[in-house]
């Protein structure tokens, strides 16, 4: 069985709101757009420009919830202007059984940083939320699953 790290969310199209080179750095997010995009606080993100295509990785802080507020902050600033296009993307490791139920969540916002479509994917969200709980579900359906193979062989099914 392998791990493969994929996307978890993305918001795409934002549009920076603010540039602070004297910050200590990282990427301010409206709150609303962290919670539909399955952000938190500190987690890591890549950041891709639309605009000029500079990509880079930094943490998310939590920007005041309703503003719109795309802020890019400390060295990342020199990357971005006010006005830019950008994605957001975080990510997440996965392993083949749970790959089967993994869907990205995907925020679209117009150009004032307002959700226009949005898709989530809540089985997923569910199961990684509870990782020990995910743990045996995934056993008991593997398990299930080879019960009924050997059921099936023994039957003469197969």
């Amino acid at each position: 069985m392998s791990i493969r790290k994929v996307l978890k969310s993305k918001i795409h199209g934002a549009v920076v709101t603010e540039v602070n080179l004297d910050y200590e750095g990282s990427i301010t997010i409206d709150e609303a757009l962290m919670r539909e995009a399955g952000l938190v606080e500190h987690e890591k993100v890549l950041v891709g420009n639309i605009t000029n295509g500079n990509r880079f990785e930094t943490y998310v802080i939590k920007g005041e919830e309703g503003s719109g507020t795309i802020g890019i902050n400390g060295a990342a600033a020199h990357l971005c202007n006010v006005g830019d296009k950008i994605i957001v993307m975080s990510f997440c490791y996965v392993d083949d059984i749970s790959l089967l139920l993994h869907r990205a969540r995907v925020v679209k916002v117009n150009e004032r940083n307002e959700i226009t479509s949005k898709t989530h994917n809540y089985i997923f969200n569910f199961y990684f939320s509870f990782p020990l709980l995910a743990t045996l579900i995934t056993t008991l359906a593997l398990f299930t699953f080879l019960l009924i193979l050997v059921l099936a062989k023994l039957s003469g099914l197969t």
